[in-house]
């Protein structure tokens, strides 16, 4: 059988020039070629092939493949034309939807919603409203048109709702709230009027909520919270504000996020301005200040900005924010009328700011952040970070853009596009990385080592008053996010745990016999207890 390239056929090979041919690991096939590097799919029956992007810097460097080599930690080395690209088993694992494969006409998305159907609604800035249906690969986009009254009111789309009755709600920056008509071909539209107290407090719409029993909630930007009571032809709003004489109104009239919990309660987040839980509009609003109240005060930031709240299936209430990483809020303590709140943050290897909070399986949370995305471990603590150098082409998500399908895809909206995965899909790094050491007086090197290796002697004269020990993990899966410990056995017992900061450095050593010891972690925490050693 003849593989070739064919113009006409996006499976053919990349080029019909072959410089390479390379079995990995897993026992996938990739071909060199001039024209990129080609992977066979045999599901497919066909090759997909990367190209270079000058507008992808995790792209190919060349398209000119000369040599391909694969090393023990799974990563791929491409020599080609013009440099070295490395290619690890994350690069395809990410989905990504964006204007590159035409699904949105801009990346910047801002919303996220499914209907019953399994189709995806995503909201963008700038580039409207997109229907993707995931089964058929097909797209449909809805615009601003200004000479028609039915089209989208505005391209910049800041919150999508799905209800219970499939109606899709959009909520746009400057356009107000729209709702689309049942044959999905326009817009009914609810703008502000100044001389209507009963229409919209505003026009930039934040987020919408719709309960079961048809009651809509409509958060605007500097407007407040608005109340529409199950849809008639003669449909208005209620409008909730802040109130500084009135301690049960809303805290702050900037709404960021609106989240139902399992009792029925509706509670609302502010920008500075903290929680606000509605069990009754009798009763008005309580207020919950996370600056204040957190039990974790190690963040002196003076804002209490809650981006995301989630309910996880055990019932502990989890808040994504602006500055102060991941707070947890316990049943037993929301119960028992305890405004006590747990912080996990950079301190536990997470961000600062949490935007999205998505729960995969029980205690496993998945945290967009403007740093990448994570998976938290509840019970043990445990983090991975997925970021550029896992697959994704970019670090920026937005908040509150985040989903569960019904088919258990996670996905998140960035300002690269929409980016969808199966967790139980994604790989893990199981192999321990060997370690090289070298050991340095002030003036030249004096010792080297490695993992496996015969452990050096150094001898030092009473003049040697320093020296210097430098090393490093032989993991470039994700190299940023490997670990190291060590210490220097007859001076120190304990670990001394680094990232980032590859050298110890001790000066002044009294007379006797000392072992410098190190371990290092590959990217996913698994670590090489044996290290390096030098006497």
């Amino acid at each position: 059988m003849r593989f070739q390239n064919d113009p006409g056929n996006s499976l053919s090979l990349g080029a019909g020039q072959v410089s390479a041919i390379f079995e990995d690991h897993g026992g996938t096939l990739w071909v060199g070629t001039e024209g990129g590097l080609s992977e066979w799919r045999p599901a497919i029956n066909g090759f997909v092939t990367y190209l270079t992007n000058p507008t992808d810097r995790t792209s190919l460097v060349n398209n000119r493949i000369n040599a391909i080599v694969q090393d023990a930690s799974g990563v791929l080395w491409l020599a080609t034309h013009a440099g070295l690209s490395a290619w690890n088993y994350f690069s395809d694992t990410f989905k990504y939807y964006s204007s590159a494969e035409r699904y949105l006409e801009s990346n910047l998305v801002t919303s996220v919603a499914e209907s019953s159907d399994g189709v995806i609604w995503v909201g963008t800035y700038g580039g409207g409203l997109s229907k993707i249906d995931v089964m058929s690969d097909t797209v449909r986009h809805y615009r601003h048109d200004r000479d028609d009254a039915l089209s989208l009111p505005d391209d910049r789309v800041m919150a999508v709702h799905v209800d219970y009755e499939d109606i899709v709600w959009v909520g746009t920056r400057d356009g107000g709230l729209a709702r689309l008509q049942a044959d999905g071909e326009g817009f009914v539209r609810f703008v502000h009027d100044a001389s209507d107290d009963r229409s919209l407090s505003g026009n930039a719409i934040t987020r919408i909520y719709r309960e079961l029993d048809g009651t809509l909630w409509v958060g605007v930007f500097d407007g407040g919270l608005n109340r529409m009571q199950p849809v008639t032809s003669e449909s208005h709003f209620q409008r909730f504000q802040h109130d500084p004489e009135d301690p049960t109104s809303l805290s702050s009239n900037r709404v960021l996020t609106i989240y139902q919990d399992r009792s029925g309660s509706i509670w609302f987040g502010t920008e500075g301005a903290g929680l606000n839980r509605l069990e009754s509009v009798e009763d008005g609003f309580e207020r919950f200040d996370l600056e204040q109240k957190r039990a974790d005060k190690d963040n002196d930031s003076p804002t209490s900005t809650p981006w995301e709240i989630h309910e996880s299936r055990d019932g502990t209430m989890w808040i994504g924010t602006l500055s102060q990483g991941l707070l947890r809020w316990s049943l037993e303590d929301r119960r028992a009328g305890k405004v006590r709140f747990d912080q996990f943050s950079v301190r536990e290897g997470l961000s600062s700011q949490i935007f999205g909070i998505v729960e995969s399986t029980p205690g496993e949370l998945w945290l967009s952040s403007s740093n990448g995305l994570f998976l938290f471990e509840v019970e043990s603590g445990a983090v991975r970070k997925f970021d550029r150098k896992n697959g994704l082409r970019g670090n920026e998500f937005n908040h509150s853009a985040k989903l569960r399908s019904r088919s258990g895809r996670l996905v998140f909206g960035s300002t690269a596009g929409l980016v969808g995965f199966f967790p139980g899909e994604l790989p893990s790094n199981s192999r321990p990385p060997s370690v090289e050491l070298l050991a340095r007086s002030r003036t030249a090197d004096i010792a080297r080592t490695g993992s496996g290796r015969s452990v050096p002697t150094v001898q030092l004269q009473y003049f040697d008053t320093f020296v210097s020990f430098e090393f490093v993990a032989l993991d470039f899966v994700s190299s940023d996010k490997n670990e190291y410990r060590y210490r220097l056995a007859g001076l120190e017992d304990e670990w001394i745990e680094v990232r980032g900061f590859r050298r110890a450095i001790y000066s002044s050593l009294t007379s006797g016999n000392y072992t410098f010891e190190v371990q290092a972690s590959n990217n996913d925490g698994v670590w090489n207890r044996a290290g390096a050693t030098s006497r």
